[in-house]
């Protein structure tokens, strides 16, 4: 007789004292649990907040962890909510796991400071350039002529 997601997600789960359950199946590349379900895999994450939290999850909905839980292989519904792009990426810089937020210089040395950078709201999200570079990017364009 198979056994009931419900029931695979119980056996393969490992509770920690902070309250994670932790995913001791299959994981996929970005290190999420994955469960093999009618023919495809599915993320743990997502149907833990389904079965035992009764939320209705579609696949255009985004699953976050709950600061200050940002495991990828807990799956415990208390640490899941529903919300968007917006609500992930305040996530990521409050636990600090927003790879370029904690980028504090160019890549050629110059420091991120108010005066030294552009910042400039694209499509793709906030972006930061360097003011130094741009002034010595210009000068290698455009040379003054010198005669």
């Amino acid at each position: 007789m198979a056994r009931s997601i419900k029931e695979k997600l119980k056996t393969r789960r490992h509770v920690t004292d902070g309250g994670h359950w932790i995913w001791l199946g299959n994981v996929d590349s970005g290190g999420y649990g994955v469960l093999f379900v009618e023919g495809k895999y599915v993320k743990v994450h997502r149907l833990a907040l389904q079965i035992f939290a009764d939320v209705e999850v579609y696949d255009s909905d985004k699953i976050l962890h709950k600061p200050p839980c940002n495991r990828r292989d807990c799956f415990n519904p208390e640490h899941l909510y529903k919300g968007d792009a917006s609500d992930n990426a305040r996530d990521r810089k409050e636990v600090g796991t927003d790879y370029k937020s904690n980028i504090t210089h160019c890549p050629q040395g110059h420091e991120y400071t108010p005066s030294n950078t552009y910042v400039a709201q694209r499509v793709t999200g906030v972006h930061r350039n360097c003011k130094a570079c741009r002034r010595i990017n210009d000068r290698k364009r455009y040379p003054r002529n010198r005669a």
